[in-house]
């Protein structure tokens, strides 16, 4: 009877233990939904998901800047995963704490971003594909700069610059040469001016100083300045740059950022300060073509082979181009 009543005594303390140790347990689950830990990733998922998916929606192309002011709180906390119709937040330092929300993707425009630990955010709607960026740049798309450029396209003179030459190749790897390319792509873009009703020139492949002189004295409404880039193999960047305080090339700049960044990562645009170009800098055809509206546009990747050795990513290289500046003339 006694060992009985033992028995009963410890199996009673047992069960208290295992009563506080829950009961604790709860406690430090309910302080860690207090403290925001869970809350805040699960909505910063459910937010990201739902911006995706208003996004969607919107006819044309749209950027939305997200409410950074509140992103800023969380880094450097958070990763964020988007790919396969799923927003995934973690935390840096823990990635098995995750949150989870799905949104609607559009199978022909599939999204697979990781942004680690970003303090900003913009999501950038462009011929329905969606991409994320978590740099400033993309902040420029909210609104290209105002510029009245309304214009018949067929009575401008558009004038192009094939970068490098025999002499000075540009970037080369393996079989690829920068001068050849650039050629190819040209030579793209003299066709479609000539289907489409346009007047086109180009500037011979020669030394830099000859080069800068024929633009000079070339009669241009537009001068674009075409170059291949070179970049870690991972990446296919769109690399654009306009004149500094020249209001007209800036809005071709962003335009053309526009065209190129559903299918270029990542995609930048610069300013440059052509009067202080040096003598080998090839930012010296900008200043050159002034003051007709000016871009050089270094895109591509001379280590992507996979990518320029098909000719369809070069001809959409050119069809890019001339599509930004017939949308700089509406």
């Amino acid at each position: 009877m006694r060992l009985e009543k033992r028995g009963f005594i410890i199996y009673t303390i047992i069960k208290i233990v295992v009563g506080v140790s829950f009961a604790l347990l709860l406690m430090w689950y309910a302080y860690e939904k207090g403290t925001g830990v869970d809350f805040e990733r699960t909505y910063l998922a459910k937010d990201i998901a739902l911006t995706i998916d208003a996004l969607y929606g919107v006819p044309g192309n749209a950027v939305v800047d997200y409410d950074n002011r509140y992103m800023e709180q969380f880094n450097p906390r958070y990763d964020i995963h988007v790919a396969g119709s799923i927003v995934e937040v973690y935390s840096h330092t823990a990635p098995d704490l995750v949150s989870t929300y799905p949104y609607g993707e559009v199978a022909a425009y599939p999204i697979n971003i990781l942004l680690e630990r970003p303090s900003y955010l913009a999501f950038v709607l462009q011929n329905g594909r969606i991409g994320i960026s978590q740099t400033a740049t993309a902040a420029q798309l909210t609104g290209c700069p105002e510029a009245d450029t309304k214009a018949d396209i067929k009575a401008m003179t558009l004038l192009f610059e094939p970068g490098q030459y025999e002499g000075e190749k540009g970037n080369v790897k393996d079989d690829l040469e920068e001068h050849k390319l650039t050629r190819q792509i040209a030579n793209t873009i003299e066709i479609l001016c000539t289907v489409k009703g346009y007047t086109c020139k180009f500037i011979q492949q020669q030394d830099l100083g000859t080069k800068t002189s024929e633009i000079k004295d070339t009669k241009k409404d537009v001068f674009i300045s075409i170059h291949i880039g070179s970049a870690d193999q991972s990446k296919n960047p769109a690399i654009i740059t306009a004149p500094l305080a020249d209001v007209k090339s800036s809005k071709l700049t962003c335009l053309m950022s526009n065209r190129f960044r559903k299918d270029f990562d990542p995609v930048e645009t610069q300013i440059a300060d052509v009067s202080k170009a040096g003598e080998n800098d090839d930012i010296k055809v900008l200043q050159a073509a002034m003051p007709a509206p000016s871009v050089r546009v270094e895109i591509a990747n001379i280590n992507r082979a996979d990518f320029l050795k098909d000719p369809n990513n070069l001809a959409d290289i050119a069809s890019g181009i001339i599509e930004s500046i017939e949308e700089y003339y509406k």
